[in-house]
């Protein structure tokens, strides 16, 4: 049962972020200028136009092969963590303005439910971390 889970999580993981990633690649210039919107300095937005989605991209490949997997894991959880962390700051109104540079449906959400959607995908990695360390400890990871 853990290991069904376990590729659930996964799955879940791979599916949030190749979509989050082909939803900035399908519309580059939207995503740049709601990114150069963002209350950061314009040098970093232009930095992070490109990195998220090449992250995102490598989450999902790490994820999807089971020698990297643990490392994928990792890694979604730091990226989610980060985004949660941007939520709080925006809902405890850090910045003077708060706009969405989230893709597709994501973008609809409000910044409460952007907080709810996001602690969910930290439990999730945060569990799919804990399984991990249970089925190889168990040599059952790979079966």
């Amino acid at each position: 049962m853990a290991k069904r889970i376990y590729i659930v999580i996964c799955m879940l993981l791979i599916l949030l972020f190749s979509y989050t990633a082909f939803a900035k690649l399908i519309n580059i210039p939207l995503f740049t200028s709601e990114m150069h919107n963002q209350p950061m300095p314009l040098w970093f937005s232009s930095v992070l136009v490109y990195l998220l989605p090449v992250l995102e991209i490598l989450i999902v490949i790490a994820l999807l092969m089971d020698h990297y997997r643990l490392l994928g894991m990792m890694a979604a959880l730091f990226l989610m963590l980060l985004f949660t962390a941007y939520t709080l700051l925006i809902l405890l109104h850090v910045f003077p303005r708060v706009p969405c540079s989230c893709g597709g449906v994501i973008k609809q959400l409000s910044w409460k439910q952007h907080l709810a959607f996001n602690l969910v995908f930290d439990g999730l990695c945060i569990w799919g971390l804990f399984l991990h360390d249970r089925l190889s400890n168990n040599k059952i990871i790979h079966a």
